[in-house]
């Protein structure tokens, strides 16, 4: 059985967004990228296009579903094309800022004039550049560590009980000890690698620590949030916790081998629940 129980408390949850491009409703047919994987999450869409057609017959919603990767793969290729997505999803960050500086999105506060009374300040603001408000929320999902109760049984482990860094530490060792693999990652993938960091810099400095860097105010990333981060992150390493060849697995291998009980716990968004079981060998969801 999986658990997302305390250990899940350890890290913030991350805001993700759909946005528009600079060319929506142009045409007729509108075109919105996705990376939904859920069948039943994908028939809301569907009805919610269909919903729409219906009540505005002169236009066409087109709707492209493609996998993570293949995602982020096709998508920069697209924007700077004439076959650019009206409405594609997008984490914030260093792209989006990238992409609205360059000219690629569009201030969509004229489209609804309501979206800041209806949705949060702090969702908001995540996509808001220079005062111009490029997205908006779509979920906020929950970052946390998964763990296989049947594994951590096996090591004499009891995960609810962990609530600090040293005690997850220690639970790596142990895991070691009885000759399970402690962690499954997908490092050739980066985005999965970089939360351990990242969330460890946001509980040392929380986020007015990344804040400060990106404006060059005080050490920057040097500063001492950083620094314990990266000393928390040797401490980590040194223990050699995740899988042989871990920087040459992608998202969906880790996944896998996290369902397939090869490795007792897999640091990932809820949306592995589903994701996980996708990419296991029987195909079962265990929770």
């Amino acid at each position: 059985m999986l658990r997302n129980h305390k250990l899940s408390k350890v890290f913030s949850a991350t805001a993700i967004s759909l946005f528009l491009s600079s060319t929506a409703f142009a045409d007729t047919t509108v075109r919105m990228m996705h990376i939904e994987t859920d069948p039943n999450v994908l028939g809301v869409w569907n009805e919610i296009a269909k919903d729409f057609e219906a009540k505005n017959p002169d236009i066409k919603v087109n709707l492209e579903f493609l996998e993570n990767e293949a995602f982020k793969a096709k998508l920069p290729t697209l924007l700077q094309s004439q076959q650019k997505p009206d409405l594609f999803y997008s984490w914030g960050g260093g792209n989006f800022q990238v992409r609205a500086e360059s000219g690629l999105l569009e201030d969509m506060e004229g489209y609804s004039a309501t979206l800041n009374q209806e949705l949060s300040a702090a969702g908001m603001n995540a996509f808001k550049i220079d005062g111009k408000q490029y997205g908006a929320p779509y979920m906020v999902s929950q970052v946390g560590f998964w763990y296989n109760k049947k594994l951590f049984k096996q090591a004499g482990i009891d995960g609810e009980s962990i609530q600090t860094w040293d005690e997850f530490l220690a639970a790596i060792e142990k895991l070691k000890a009885a000759g399970i693999t402690p962690i499954a990652v997908g490092g050739a993938d980066k985005w999965p690698m970089h939360f351990y960091w990242s969330y460890l810099v946001m509980r040392a400095g929380g986020q007015e620590a990344f804040a400060a860097a990106m404006q060059d105010q005080g050490d920057g990333f040097a500063g001492e949030a950083f620094v314990r981060a990266g000393e928390e992150l040797k401490r980590l390493a040194a223990l050699e916790p995740f899988q042989p060849g871990f920087m040459a697995a992608g998202y969906g291998e880790s996944a896998g081998l996290f369902g397939d009980y090869k490795a007792a716990i897999h640091l990932m968004g809820d949306w592995d629940y589903n994701f996980q079981a996708q990419q296991a060998v029987d195909k079962k969801r265990r929770c």
